[in-house]
C-alpha cells in the first residue's frame, strides 16, 4: 500500500500486484477514501440569556475519518454532561438545559471547540455565552419622552427603551 500527500489530502492506494499462480497482472491502482484533517464548518456564536433559561452553543466539523469535538469554557475542558449541561450530537452541539448566574456557579464565560481525527486538531473561534439576572435585560418602554426634535432629526425606535438594573 502506498499513502502519499495529494493538495493537503492524504490518499491510500494499492499498487498492481502480481498474481503468483498465473503469473498474470493483478487489479490496477485502487484509491480509497481521501483522508481530511478536520476543519470547522460552523462556529459557535455568542449569545445573551436571562437566566434559567435553555441555550444551545453549536460547533461542526468536517474532516475524514470523522473528528471528534470536545468543549471548552475559559480554558478548562467541559465535562460530557451534568444535571443542567450536556454535549449532543456527537458533540456538535453544548446544551444548557437551564442556564447558571451566580458567583460560584455559572455558565457565563468564553466557550469554543476543539475538533480532532488522527490527521490533527482545529480550534473554533470563540464564543461568550453572557448569562443575566433575570429582567436584566428586558427593554422597557418609557412613558414620557422629553426633548425638542430638529425639523431633521430622527428618534430611533431603540432610543425610547431603557434598561432595568
Amino acid at each position: 500500500m502506498v499513502v502519499r500527500a495529494v493538495n493537503g489530502e492524504w490518499r491510500a492506494a494499492r499498487a498492481r500486484r502480481r498474481d503468483a499462480r498465473d503469473g498474470e497482472e493483478g487489479s490496477p491502482v485502487q484509491n480509497f477514501d481521501h483522508s481530511q484533517a478536520p476543519r470547522i464548518s460552523e462556529h459557535p456564536a455568542s449569545k445573551t440569556v436571562t437566566k434559567g433559561e435553555p441555550v444551545t452553543l453549536n460547533c461542526k466539523a468536517v474532516g475524514k475519518p470523522e473528528p471528534s469535538i470536545e468543549w471548552y469554557k475559559d480554558g478548562q475542558l467541559v465535562s460530557s454532561s451534568g444535571p443542567q449541561r450536556m454535549v449532543l450530537d456527537r458533540g456538535t452541539s453544548l446544551f444548557f438545559l437551564s442556564t447558571r448566574y451566580g458567583k460560584k456557579d455559572s455558565d457565563s464565560g468564553v466557550y469554543w471547540c476543539v475538533a480532532k481525527n488522527e490527521l490533527g486538531q482545529v480550534t473554533s473561534n470563540n464564543a461568550t455565552l453572557e448569562v443575566a439576572a433575570r429582567g436584566l435585560f428586558t427593554p422597557q418602554i418609557s412613558e414620557n419622552v422629553t426633548g425638542v426634535l430638529s425639523e431633521n432629526a430622527n428618534l430611533a425606535p431603540d432610543s425610547r427603551m431603557s434598561r432595568v438594573i
